[in-house]
């Protein structure tokens, strides 16, 4: 049986929903502001002017082919141009369903833009937790995503699936979304990342050893296994670990670990102490203090959070 490889184990865990918030219409001047969010907010831009600013220190124009990724849901705004007055988007969008606001054309009776916005949110337990996927991206991402690329055709069919309903539409976006999440993810193989556990999943020597950990959770894992699977001495293996993702294997062997027990704190109603040995803690003190350590807060604390 083929093995699940960490990229797609890590993207299990993180359980995220990829969502198309609408199709937009625009004719200059227009301009659309949305506040920081708890999810990663992105905005492609199919053709027309299209001017971002984040908040309030970066601007930069967008052209058509090029996707805004936001990975920490920053607050921005994107315009027809540097000048052009926006609008609150829930003062715009409140309240409406998607085909309402699909249906709307904003702006005057300038240029016209067609932009496609959507977000990418991760199990609502993770705002607890620290993002190991997102974390080590910058605060903004622009990739050029043009229509002969295969990102680029991914979005121009969730563009053009969005635009008439269709018998099994709901599954077919559902499934092109997934595959969009892991498209962008793809694509940032080619970019500079801050240290971070993605880096470590596309790096050939220590994404068989993330894949090890990830399958054997209980395992007593010694970094001298480790290094044997990914064919690196000892001293090369952890060095090359805390360059590429910033901890030591054993601060992400133990984040790991904490990841999989507070999925089973928020979905299971399991014995601390048995989350705890079920994710490989020896024993329930050590539990407690290492997942203390790792989101500020008891498993009991974590649990009654998540869960409210």
């Amino acid at each position: 049986m083929q093995l699940i490889d960490p990229l797609s184990q890590l993207i299990e865990s993180l359980a995220p929903t990829t969502e198309v918030f609408a199709r937009v219409t625009a004719h200059a001047p227009w301009g659309v502001s949305e506040p920081r969010q708890d999810v990663c907010a992105f905005t492609y831009v199919l053709d027309g002017p299209c001017f971002l600013r984040v908040d309030d220190h970066l601007q930069q124009q967008l052209t058509p082919g090029q996707l805004l990724l936001l990975p920490r849901g920053a607050a921005h705004s994107v315009a027809s141009g540097p000048d052009a007055e926006c609008q609150d988007v829930d003062a715009l969008f409140g309240g409406k369903s998607r085909a309402e606001v699909e249906q709307m054309v904003l702006g005057g009776d300038g240029e016209q833009s067609h932009i496609l916005c959507g977000y990418i949110r991760f199990m609502p337990l993770h705002r607890h937790l620290p993002n190991l996927l997102t974390d080590s991206l910058p605060e903004v991402l622009i990739l050029d995503a043009p229509a002969t690329c295969r990102l680029g055709q991914l979005l121009q069919w969730i563009y053009a699936e969005n635009a008439d309903y269709r018998a099994g539409q709901s599954l077919m976006l559902e499934k092109m979304l997934q595959m969009l999440l892991l498209e962008i993810i793809r694509t940032l193989d080619t970019l500079p990342l801050n240290p971070g556990v993605l880096n470590a999943v596309n790096d050939r020597h220590l994404a068989p050893a993330m894949q090890a950990i990830m399958k054997d959770l209980c395992r007593p894992w010694h970094l001298d296994q480790l290094a044997g699977i990914a064919a690196l001495s000892r001293s090369a293996f952890t060095s090359r670990f805390k360059k590429l993702t910033g901890l030591s294997c054993q601060a992400f062997i133990r984040h790991w670990r904490c990841q999989q027990a507070a999925q089973l704190l928020k979905l299971s109603d399991q014995p601390v102490a048995s989350i705890g040995l079920k994710c490989g803690f020896q024993s329930s003190d050590v539990f407690i203090r290492n997942f203390r350590s790792f989101c500020g807060m008891t498993p009991n604390q974590f649990r009654y959070a998540a869960n409210t």
